[in-house]
């Protein structure tokens, strides 16, 4: 060895190495102090780097060696189970006593029969739940399953909560056959399925069922999943019954003739009906086939006038459906129209801030359907006037999502009609104008999300939710995530009274079901916030929400 060489060696051996910590902990199902074994726990220091992965043993226990100090992110996953949010910890010295809880899914078993008696095999079935879309509620499904040879399904890895359960066949998404009418002739231009059931041909169709066997969502009961229940006996009876046709015409309200647009069928007051697909009139003449007895709209809409003069008109009808076809509907087509609106800030006089560029939409309620799921966005002429172009009829929300921090909506009107608690409907006859008021003394909500043992949680999401009276107002809700030392802030907070929520894990909008906080109500903290005020508040964290 040679001289420079070995006390290149000398030096490097002098050199400090990096401290190195030890991560442990265990991974319990959550409300228990049983542990989960064979979970994979991942640690990580950016979403792009490669983790250091163990798995838990029978003890629920992991731990990790040699961890160079920083800020890492820690996980676990296993099948049953929901995946853990992200934690944040900092390693340094060695960490003994993590705690990840794990939610355990459950399942959902039963039978779907005919009215006969007679097993249903590949009949889908699926578990559904409400979600929330700028501002709206939908029902979704997160699981489903399938019939086997004896009529039985299991839906499985459902996260635990409460559900609508519903059956139909395959062909029911797509029922509606949409035909235009050529003098005597009839031609098919909508495809109701790609291959027609018995049930079709004899002019017939499975109603599609909720739990515990209705045609009505109103009616339906929900099943409650808790975590790694096995929930059976949930059972369905598909009946078929006699479907119908719809026949009318298309007529311009400026002319009084029948004009070609395009008809669509949507479903109405909790109808399981689904919606049919787009299709055009010929000479304004249209028929609908293959429609199960229920309630509906039939919605059209076309654009008149030659290409440099296009004007949008639309129309819709109820349309109630019994026993017997419905025959020579008419839908009358009303121009859309422009609506103005002004804008009053308290406190200023010269109105929104300069620098704000301000963002109000109409959006079209789906059960009172304006086809293509209108969101119109308004044209502010300045900082006070604003105007909503080419509204075609049907129900409406108004939303202003962003406003300058410390404002917030104090009264939206349309006329006489409180526009800022409820839906408006609008129509060619409609004259009003709407009127905003937007408030100024908004208050301010911070403190410190803690667990048990009242540490600091990292990544808490901590939810602010109106009272019961005002919980259908979505623009209430505020919402923020613990930073890393477990703190909060909420901001721009109308006055009134609210209940504040924190999870360490929860789905991301779940708190926006009036039916969930209404579950959760006991581990919500009341809140008062006054006019221009600024609160502290300690809020404990609950470890999942379901």
């Amino acid at each position: 060895m040679g001289i420079l060489t070995a006390i290149l060696i000398a030096l490097l051996s002098q050199q400090p190495r990096p401290a190195v910590a030890s991560v442990r902990g265990v991974v319990l199902a959550v409300g228990t102090s049983q542990p989960v074994a064979k979970a994979v726990v991942q640690l990580r220091t950016g979403a792009s780097s490669e983790p250091l992965t163990v798995t838990t043993g029978v003890d629920g226990r992991f731990e990790f060696r040699n961890v160079v100090p920083g800020s890492y992110q820690l996980t676990a996953s296993r099948s049953g189970y929901l995946n853990t949010s992200n934690r944040t910890i900092q390693a340094g010295a060695t960490i003994n006593d993590i705690r990840l809880m794990m939610m355990a899914t459950g399942a959902i078993s039963g039978r779907v029969l005919d009215d006969s008696g007679e097993p249903l095999a590949n009949i889908p079935v699926q578990a559904l739940t409400y979600s929330y879309s700028e501002g709206q509620r939908t029902l979704t499904p997160v699981k489903e399953g399938e019939t086997n040879d004896l009529g039985e399904f299991r839906v499985f890895f459902l996260p635990p909560g409460r559900y609508y359960i519903s059956a139909q066949t395959r062909d029911t998404s797509s029922r509606f056959s949409v035909f235009v009418i050529h003098g005597d002739v009839s031609k098919k231009i909508g495809d109701a399925s790609e291959a027609e059931s018995a049930a079709r041909k004899l002019g017939e169709a499975y109603v599609p069922v909720y739990y515990p066997g209705t045609a009505s969502l109103q009616s339906a009961t929900q099943v409650e999943v808790r975590p790694g229940a096995d929930v059976r006996g949930i059972d369905f009876t598909l009946a078929r019954v006699q479907t119908k046709k719809i026949r009318g015409v298309v007529i311009d309200s400026t002319t009084g003739q029948p004009v070609d647009a395009n008809v669509q069928l949507v479903p109405r007051g909790g109808s399981t009906a689904a919606v049919s697909s787009y299709a055009p009139t010929d000479g304004g003449r249209f028929q609908v086939s293959g429609v199960l007895p229920g309630s509906y709209y039939l919605v059209a809409t076309a654009r008149l006038g030659p290409s440099d003069d296009v004007k949008i008109v639309g129309g819709r009808t109820p349309v109630d459906l019994g026993g017997s076809d419905l025959e020579n509907l008419v839908v009358t087509l009303r121009p859309a129209i422009d609506i103005a609106g002004t804008v009053t800030v308290e406190g200023r006089t010269d109105g929104l801030p300069r620098d704000f560029h301000p963002a109000v939409t109409l959006q079209a309620l789906r059960d009172g359907f304006v086809p293509g799921g209108a969101l119109i966005y308004a044209s502010f002429r300045n900082a006070a006037q604003f105007e909503f172009d080419r509204v075609v009829e049907g129900d409406y929300r108004i939303a202003w999502p962003d406003l300058p921090p410390g404002m917030y909506l104090k009264s939206i009107r349309l006329g006489p009609a409180d526009a800022l608690n409820g839906s408006v409907h609008i129509d060619s006859r409609t004259t009003d104008r709407f009127q905003i008021v937007v408030g100024t003394d908004a208050g301010t909500l911070e403190g410190v999300v803690v667990d048990s043992a009242r540490n600091p949680v990292v990544g808490a999401q901590v939810v602010l939710v109106p009272d019961a009276a005002r919980r259908q107002r979505t623009d209430l809700v505020r919402a923020a995530t613990a930073d890393e030392f477990g703190r909060y802030r909420l901001q721009g907070i109308p006055p009134g009274t609210y209940s504040l929520f924190a999870w360490e894990d929860i789905e991301t909008g779940l708190w926006q079901d009036p039916d969930f906080i209404r579950r959760n109500e006991a581990s919500g903290k009341p809140v008062r916030i006054a006019e221009n005020s600024r609160e502290v508040l300690e809020i404990a964290a609950i470890p999942f929400g379901f």
